[in-house]
C-alpha cells in the first residue's frame, strides 16, 4: 500500500509548549486547543501510558505531531521520508543527524519514565512518527541529501523532502516526519505558492449543470444563461450568453451546437425551439415530442423525449442527421422514462432505454445487452476507461459495463452521481451525500486504495456544483458558484489513502 508521509517544518519552541500543555495545562490559547479538544486527547494519552507504555509512547508521538502541525507547515507525499531513505536511495545517512522527538520532551519523559524508548524514531507501522532532525543539524543534512540525490534516478521523487529541508533551514527550524496521521496545516505560505488555485467564475448559480461535453469544450446551463467553456486553460475561458434557457444540448459531429432553447423569459409557458448554434434562427425540426436529452453518436445525434408526468404516450428515441428527416431508433416503444446514451471507447453507444441497455454502432437495430440498467442522473455521471469500457453512476451505484454487456459493481457506494477518469484509470467519484463526510473520493483500482477528500483540501465549504479532470495540465477542477478551484494531480496522489476494504467495512458496520 505504501507510506502516506507528512514532512514537517517544526519550531522547537512548539515542543516546549506542548510539554507545558501536556503536563501543566498551560498555553490553552494556542491553535492546538482551537483545533482539538486538548484536555480529552491529553487525558487519553496519559491513560494509555499508564495501561501500556508502548501504546502510550506511540500515542504521545502522534499527539505531539498534531500539536506542532497546528503551528508550522508540512508537505504530504508518498513513500518519501528520512525513515525510508536507506531502502530507496541505497546510501545510508549519517546517524548523528537523525534523532527522536523524545529528546525534545525531557519533562514528559521525566514525569513518565516508562514511556522512554517507546516513541517511534523510525516508521515501523502505519500511524506513527519518524525521524526528527534538530534545527542546528538541518543545514548539514540538507547539503548531504542534495549531494546524494545529484544525478540519482529518484531525485525528482525526493525533491519534496529537499524543499521542506530548505524551508526549515531558512527559518531556523527543525524537521520531523510522520506517516498516515491526519494532521492540520498551518502557515502553508512558508512553503511558497499554494498548489491550490482559485479563480473567479461567471457561473454563479448552484443550479449550473453541464449539458454537453466534447474534448475540451463544455456547455453549461444556468437559469436563462448558457456558458460555453474552454476546459484546456485555467481558469477556463468562458463565453456567456444571457437570455438563453437551454434544456438539452449536444456538440454535433458536423460541427454545430444543437440546443433546445427558449429565449424569451417573459412568455409563460416558455416557448422552446431547436437551434444549431452559432445560428440564431430556429431549425426546421419537428420531433414527435419535446426533446429532453441529446447525445452525439458517430455521425448523428440521438435525441430522447422529455418525461412528462401523467402521459402514457409510447415513443422511441430519434436519430438526427444533417439534411435528413428524424428517424426512429429501432427499439421498443415505451412511455418516456429516464434514459441516456454514452460512448464506448470505439464510438459505439451504450443506449439505455426503458431501463434496458443496448449497444448501437450507428446503423441498424441496437443490440440488447440483457437485463436492466438504470441510467446516470447527469451528463457527468459516466466516463470511458482506457480499455473502452464505461464506468458510471448507474442507479447511483458505481458500475462498469463492457461492450459485450458484462457488468461489475466496483465499489459498494449507493449515492454516486458523478464520475471522472484521472491518470492510470483512477476514478474521481462524487456522491450526493457521503458517510465519510467527504466531497469527493479518488479510487485507485489497481492499488485498491481510496482517498476521501475533505472540502478544505479544495478550499470549499460545500460540495462542488460539478467537477472535471483537465488532462492537458493534469489537474482536478471543481466548480462552485462564483469560483473555480483546482489542484494538480501530483498533489492529490499524495493525499492520505486507505484500503478500499477498510472504507467499505466501516460502511457495513
Amino acid at each position: 500500500m505504501g507510506w502516506a508521509c507528512t514532512l514537517h517544518v517544526v519550531d522547537e519552541s512548539s515542543l516546549a509548549r506542548f510539554s507545558a500543555r501536556f503536563l501543566h495545562g498551560l498555553h490553552r490559547d494556542r491553535a492546538f486547543d482551537a483545533e482539538y479538544d486538548g484536555d480529552a486527547m491529553i487525558s487519553d494519552v496519559k491513560r494509555l501510558i499508564a495501561e501500556d507504555p508502548e501504546t502510550g509512547g506511540r500515542a504521545l508521538g502522534e499527539l505531539a505531531l498534531l500539536y506542532v502541525s497546528t503551528e508550522t507547515p508540512h508537505v504530504r507525499c508518498r513513500d518519501v521520508a528520512l525513515s525510508l531513505w536507506d531502502e530507496q536511495i541505497g546510501a545510508p545517512l549519517p546517524p548523528r543527524w537523525l534523532g527522536t522527538v523524545e529528546t525534545w520532551l525531557p519533562n514528559i519523559t521525566a514525569a513518565y519514565p516508562k514511556v522512554v524508548g517507546h516513541v517511534p524514531a523510525r516508521f515501523d507501522e502505519p500511524r506513527c512518527v519518524g525521524v526528527m532532525v534538530a534545527a542546528r543539524d538541518v543545514p548539514p543534512l540538507l547539503a548531504h541529501v542534495e549531494h546524494a540525490l545529484e544525478g540519482h534516478p529518484l531525485r525528482a521523487k525526493w525533491q519534496r523532502l529537499v524543499d521542506v529541508l530548505h524551508v526549515a533551514a531558512q527559518r531556523g527550524c527543525a524537521y520531523w516526519e510522520g506517516n498516515d496521521i491526519d494532521v492540520p496545516q498551518a502557515h502553508q505560505d512558508w512553503l511558497g505558492a499554494a498548489a491550490l488555485a482559485i479563480a473567479p467564475s461567471p457561473l454563479t448559480s448552484p443550479l449550473a449543470r453541464p449539458l454537453a461535453i466534447a474534448g475540451a469544450r463544455m456547455l453549461v446551463g444556468e437559469p436563462f444563461v448558457l456558458h460555453e467553456i474552454d476546459l484546456a486553460t485555467f481558469p477556463p475561458a468562458v463565453i456567456t450568453s444571457p437570455d438563453m434557457q437551454v434544456n438539452a444540448a449536444a456538440f454535433t459531429p458536423w460541427g454545430t451546437d444543437f440546443v433546445r432553447m427558449a429565449n424569451d423569459r417573459t412568455q409563460r409557458p416558455l416557448k422552446f425551439a431547436y437551434y444549431e448554434l452559432p445560428g440564431r434562427e430556429p431549425i426546421a425540426l419537428e420531433p414527435p415530442y419535446p426533446i429532453g436529452l441529446a447525445r452525439p453518436g458517430k455521425d448523428c445525434v440521438l435525441v430522447f423525449p422529455q418525461p412528462r408526468a401523467g402521459s402514457d404516450e409510447r415513443v422511441r428515441p430519434m436519430i438526427m442527421r444533417p439534411g435528413l428527416p428524424l428517424e426512429p431508433l429501432d427499439v421498443p416503444e415505451a412511455v418516456p422514462a429516464p434514459c441516456d446514451a454514452i460512448a464506448f471507447g470505439d464510438g459505439a453507444l451504450l443506449v439505455i432505454w426503458n431501463n434496458v441497455p443496448y449497444r448501437w454502432d450507428g446503423e441498424g437495430a441496437p443490440v440488447s445487452l440483457g437485463g436492466e440498467l438504470a441510467p446516470p442522473e447527469d451528463l457527468c455521471g459516466a466516463t470511458t476507461l482506457a480499455d473502452g469500457a464505461i464506468v458510471g453512476a448507474f442507479g447511483r451505484r458505481l458500475v462498469r459495463i463492457d461492450r459485450d454487456g458484462k457488468r461489475e459493481e466496483l465499489l459498494a457506494l449507493d449515492n454516486v452521481i458523478a464520475v471522472a477518469r484521472g491518470p492510470d484509470d483512477a476514478l474521481i467519484v462524487g456522491e450526493s451525500e457521503s458517510r465519510e463526510n467527504d466531497v469527493l473520493k479518488i479510487w485507485w483500482p489497481r492499488a485498491r486504495e481510496l482517498a476521501c477528500i475533505d472540502a478544505r483540501v479544495f478550499g470549499l465549504d460545500d460540495r462542488p456544483t460539478f467537477f472535471y479532470f483537465d488532462s492537458t495540465s493534469e489537474r482536478l477542477v471543481v466548480a462552485r458558484p462564483g469560483h473555480w478551484h483546482a489542484l494538480p494531480w501530483r498533489e492529490l496522489v499524495e493525499l492520505r489513502r486507505v484500503g478500499q476494504d477498510e472504507v467499505l467495512a466501516n460502511r457495513r458496520a
